[in-house]
């Protein structure tokens, strides 16, 4: 659902988001099947050539642009069945 509601502004293939997104998606094994470095590792690989502040400082209006639209309703866990 939240992948769903993230792709509506249209995640373009390089961005971070678009990342975290599709690589978080193939993890194996459900929360907690991995070492704290290779969590480390993984998200930090993430960022890709990006410097980590700009990625920091871009993301809110990036999560607003995409969230602006959302009603209410499509963001209740209860509703991802």
């Amino acid at each position: 659902m939240i992948a769903t509601i993230l792709n509506r502004g249209g995640a373009e293939p390089h961005s971070f988001l678009f990342r975290v997104q599709r690589m978080s998606r193939s993890l194996p094994g459900g929360p907690m099947a991995e070492t704290f470095e290779a969590y480390r590792t993984r998200v930090l690989s993430y960022l890709g050539d990006e410097e980590p502040i700009g990625v920091q400082q871009a993301t809110p209006s990036q999560l607003d642009r995409r969230l602006r639209d959302v009603v209410p309703e499509e963001l209740d866990p209860a509703s991802c069945t």
